[in-house]
This record gives C-alpha cells, sequence and structure tokens, in this order.
C-alpha cells in the first residue's frame, strides 16, 4: 500500500497547482497516530483550547498535522471516525518523510491523550482534500517559528 508521501510525491511531479493536488483521488494510505491534550502540553498553554486557525479545539474531531504532507482542512476517515485538520504540532513536522504521516487527535485530557498513545492505521481513507494554498498563508505569518517556515517551505517546493 502507498504511503501519502509516495502519493504526494506522484502527485507534485504532474501538477502545476495546490487546487489541482486536492481533486487527486486518493482511496485509503497508513498512517501513524498519536493524541495531544492542548492546553495540557508545553507548546500549547499559551493557546488554550484553540487550534492554529483560532477555532475551538473539538474532542475526537480536530486533528493536528504537518500541513505540507496533509493540509488544512483534509477531511479523514480513520476507524470509522471522520476528523478534520485543523491544527499543526511541531513535533509532527521534524517525523522523517520517508515514513508514514503522523498525525495528532485531540483529546480533552492528559489520562485520554495517554491512553491512546500511538496507533498505526494502514486504511485511513480521504473523504476530501484540503487546501496547501490555505495552509501556506495561514504559516506565512508565522515564519519566525522553525516548523512553521520548514512546513511553508516544503510547500512551495511542491507548488513548482
Amino acid at each position: 500500500m502507498k504511503t501519502l508521501l509516495t502519493i504526494l510525491s506522484l502527485i507534485t511531479v504532474s501538477c502545476t497547482s495546490f487546487k489541482q493536488v486536492k481533486s487527486i483521488p486518493v482511496k485509503t494510505f497508513q498512517i501513524r497516530t498519536t493524541a495531544y491534550a492542548g492546553k495540557y502540553e508545553k507548546d500549547h498553554i499559551k493557546y488554550g483550547n484553540k487550534t492554529a486557525i483560532g477555532t475551538p479545539l473539538k474532542k475526537d474531531k480536530s486533528i493536528a498535522s504537518d500541513w505540507s504532507r496533509i493540509p488544512l482542512g483534509t477531511k479523514l476517515k480513520i476507524d470509522g471516525i471522520t476528523y478534520q485538520v485543523d491544527d499543526f504540532g511541531s513535533a509532527l513536522i521534524k517525523r522523517p518523510l520517508e515514513e508514514p504521516p503522523t498525525i495528532d487527535i485531540y483529546k480533552t485530557s492528559r489520562k485520554l491523550m495517554n491512553k491512546w498513545g500511538v496507533k498505526y492505521f494502514s486504511d485511513v481513507e480521504i473523504i476530501e482534500w484540503g487546501s496547501f494554498e490555505e495552509s501556506a498563508k495561514l504559516l506565512k505569518d508565522r515564519l519566525h517559528y522553525s516548523h512553521c517556515r520548514l512546513m511553508y517551505q516544503r510547500i512551495l517546493q511542491q507548488k513548482l
């Protein structure tokens, strides 16, 4: 089964705009999942229960990703539950590109976050692609953060 990285690599070669990327039909791919608990984590304390786009985090619906791999607004179905990318996390950007992408699923407590642990799914379905263009627009004002700068640079490289 192809990983999202392989699929995105193929898409990148054949596409000249971000809008084309989200229209590519992808059935399933492999993903690594972890969980986060928003206000309970050191790098999220100042944001409280808000996503990177300023909306409230939604229990078992909000997910964070590396927006250069899985862009803002992408809807995924994992184990029968639909999630939407509305956040990002600095640790997610550090994952090697040759490995399946990791997403963080929002949980309301540290206990639920720890209970989730790390899980792998091989049949994650993309319901709807988000927008690399919108991801880049939001990241552009946050380039003073190294993880935002890296995501932004990767998105621009995909556009070429």
